[in-house]
C-alpha cells in the first residue's frame, strides 16, 4: 500500500526530488560535524573562568551540562542525516535499476539469453 493508503499502483516517486533532498544531506551532515568539532573540549581542560563566586561556579557547571546535552543531541542529529543519507541512496539505487529495466527492450533482453541458450543446447546430448 502507498502513503496515501493507495495500492502500489497509486505510489509515485519524484526521482528529482528526491534526488534534490540527497543533494541537500551532505551539506547538512557536515555543518553538525564542524557543531561537534566546536563544541568539543581537550581532556582535563578546565571549565569557563567566570570566577569564583557562588553563582559563577554555578553557572560554570551548568555549561559544561549544556554543553554535554548539545553534543548529544548533535550526535544523535548527525546518526539520522547519515541514515538519512543511506536509504534515500539506496531508495535512488533501486529506482535508476527499475527505470533501467524498463527501458530494456525486449530484443535485447534476447540478445543477453541467446549466449546462454546456445551454451545450454550444445551441451544437451539426445538420447
Amino acid at each position: 500500500m502507498g502513503a496515501d493508503g493507495a495500492g502500489s499502483e497509486g505510489l509515485t516517486v519524484d526521482l528529482l526530488s528526491l534526488q534534490g533532498f540527497y543533494l541537500t544531506l551532505q551539506p547538512r551532515i557536515d555543518e553538525v560535524g564542524r557543531a561537534l568539532l566546536a563544541l568539543q573540549v581537550p581532556p582535563g581542560s578546565d571549565p569557563p573562568a567566570l570566577g569564583g563566586f557562588h553563582d559563577a561556579a554555578m553557572t560554570a557547571a551548568r555549561h559544561q551540562v549544556l554543553r554535554d546535552q548539545y553534543v548529544r543531541q548533535l550526535g544523535r542529529l548527525l546518526d539520522s542525516l547519515t541514515t538519512a543519507q543511506r536509504a534515500t541512496a539506496r531508495i535512488l539505487d533501486a529506482y535508476r535499476t527499475v527505470e533501467e529495466l524498463n527501458s530494456v527492450r525486449p530484443d535485447q533482453v534476447q540478445d543477453a539469453l541467446d549466449p546462454t541458450g546456445e551454451a545450454l543446447d550444445s551441451g544437451r546430448t539426445d538420447a
